[in-house]
């Protein structure tokens, strides 16, 4: 059977009702033996041919967890011919359609199970999930409580209830038959730890954390579970920092149906697909798969970070309003981490959907945030009205290539011919001036500074380099001032970058808010790579922990001084 943590969808999970063995088809004889008597549940005599339908319907499971599908039906129509009614076989079938994208054939094999056995959990368990996903959410809610209120000798049925409603988001049903499970002493025999798991990220979304982690230690310790000892890890963070999942991304999509999600995102990373490309590619998807939108609120609530990642990447490249909404809703809610939620507000933000200022939940209270959202590149931009010639262009970048060995005397040559070109050009302008101070030239810097920047109000160079300045003369209010219209960006050249990052560090820093501070460090870094930034990542590290005592200091002084307002 396939493992309901293995590599294969949740929804391709054996449904069989009886397991002979773990072993191969041929080697199941002893299983048989001990319990014979099984035979009678599905109307089979103990004899030889019972015995050969059974081994073929175990051969039926080894060939789905290969992937192995269509020598599975095959084998499949070979049991029905010699055994019409066996309702097993149905249920293997019905995933294997579902697995391949064959919709309609999942649900109208699943429902002859159900003519068959009107109470056979394993088909009511499929039906609730194929229909959920799909998006037939009325008649997927049927199913689920027609198997909420199924009873059966084969505990089993536990975990399909569990696992039926932890995908479909029930968490209160999943409680509750976790509970039963307990108080009836009840051990299920495969995959225990696994509905555990379940079982405890469901007491965790209602608010039951310290039931949640002791279950999940319980399932760690007897179990080794996986997910279990993954989720137990974000217990060591603080509540806004974890992120609690309960199915990866690839439990929720079909096989067929993720593989053809991941080609069509694939290339991106390798920079083999434009966005206008990937946009389209994105948007043929949701359109042949439209029921998926359907899913995308459970999987950024309930998938792990990287399914989230996904998701949220893949709702900005589509721009489908429908599916923006649902991120908007995620971004401003209190489900997840800070952090990838603050991840799902720069999608929207990307995708001009929200604008740059927002109050989102941090640290468990509402603020008002900035967000950060800009694209960088290494290609040459043309400032705005500034443009440049092409000899100007050839001088400037010998000029900047002197630069980069420290040869500041012939890169001011370069920039000085450059200006014979173009006498007035702040581009030329700037460097030139860069140059001399780097020579150690005396020049009023802030004179020179601001001269630029009133006769180039857009020329960020100067614009920043002056905010830069007036900032460390103290002058907060005039920095902010100047470097304020370039807060929605979208477009930052990588030399440009570095000194916009220089100056919200800086800023933030001055404002003691070191978190902040430490982002824009740490974009700092991933920019300027040519320098170094140790002494001044010490400072930060310092400087937050300070931050954080006295945050917590404050706190304690709030408490008490309410406490004695009540006294």
């Amino acid at each position: 059977a396939i493992s309901s943590n293995g590599n294969s969808s949740l929804l391709l999970k054996s449904s069989c009702d009886f397991m002979l063995s773990r072993d191969t088809p041929n080697t199941c004889a002893p299983a048989l033996t001990k319990s014979s008597a099984i035979f009678d549940v599905f109307g089979l005599p103990n004899n030889e041919e019972s015995f050969n339908l059974a081994c073929l319907h175990e051969k039926i499971q080894v060939l789905m967890a290969q992937g192995n599908f269509e020598q599975a039906i095959r084998k499949s129509d070979e049991l029905l011919q010699k055994h019409p009614e066996f309702f097993p076989a149905y249920n293997n079938l019905s995933l294997i359609y579902f697995a391949l994208d064959q919709s309609e054939k999942a649900v109208e094999t699943a429902q002859k199970v159900l003519q068959l056995q009107p109470d056979n959990f394993h088909a009511l368990s499929n039906l609730a999930k194929f229909l959920f996903f799909l998006g037939n959410r009325h008649e997927a809610q049927n199913y689920a409580n027609r198997l909420q209120k199924t009873k059966s000798l084969n505990q089993t049925i536990y975990s399909k209830k569990i696992e039926t409603f932890a995908f479909l988001g029930d968490d209160e049903s999943v409680v509750k038959v976790f509970k039963d499970l307990r108080k009836l002493k009840i051990e299920l025999l495969e995959s225990e730890g696994f509905f555990t798991h379940l079982a405890a990220f469901s007491f965790y979304q209602l608010g039951k954390h310290n039931e949640a982690r002791k279950i999940w230690q319980q399932s760690f310790d007897k179990f080794g579970d996986e997910f279990a000892g993954q989720n137990l890890e974000e217990f060591h963070l603080s509540p806004h920092e974890r992120n609690l999942f309960s199915l990866p991304l690839h439990y929720w999509i079909p096989g067929k149906i993720f593989n053809e999600l991941g080609n069509s995102i694939g290339k991106i990373a390798e920079g083999e697909i434009s966005n206008k490309k990937l946009q389209d590619n994105i948007k043929e998807f949701f359109k042949k798969y439209p029921n998926i939108l359907g899913l995308l609120s459970n999987i950024l609530e309930r998938a792990d970070l990287r399914g989230k990642e996904i998701v949220i990447k893949t709702i900005e490249w589509s721009n489908i309003p429908e599916a923006l909404e649902m991120l908007k809703e995620f971004a401003f809610g209190q489900k997840g981490s800070d952090a990838i939620r603050f991840q799902a507000a720069i999608s929207l933000a990307q995708a001009d959907y929200i604008s740059n200022k927002v109050n989102l939940w941090r640290e468990g209270e509402l603020s008002e945030i900035f967000l950060i959202c800009f694209k960088v590149t290494n290609e040459t931009i043309e400032f705005e009205g500034y443009p440049l010639k092409p000899k100007s262009i050839t001088f400037l970048g010998k000029g900047i290539e002197a630069t980069h060995r420290n040869n500041f005397e012939l890169a001011k040559q370069y920039y000085e011919l450059a200006l014979q070109v173009q006498p007035d050009h702040p581009s030329l302008l700037y460097n030139l001036m860069s140059s001399k101070l780097s020579m150690g030239e005396e020049i009023d810097l802030q004179a020179e500074l601001e001269s630029l920047v009133s006769r180039f109000p857009t020329y960020s160079f100067a614009a920043l380099s002056l905010a830069l300045h007036k900032l460390r003369q103290g002058e907060i209010e005039e920095a902010t001032a100047i470097a304020e219209k370039f807060r929605n960006q979208k477009l930052w050249h990588v030399t440009e970058i570095t000194l916009w990052c220089r100056y919200n560090m800086e800023l933030l820093i001055e404002k003691q808010d070191y978190d902040d501070a430490k982002m824009w460090f740490d974009l700092l870094k991933e920019y300027d790579t040519q320098n170094d930034h140790s002494s001044l990542e010490k400072f930060l590290e310092q400087a937050i922990t300070y931050g954080k005592l006295r945050k917590m200091l404050r706190k304690i002084e709030e408490r008490s001084a309410k406490r004695k307002k009540k006294k």
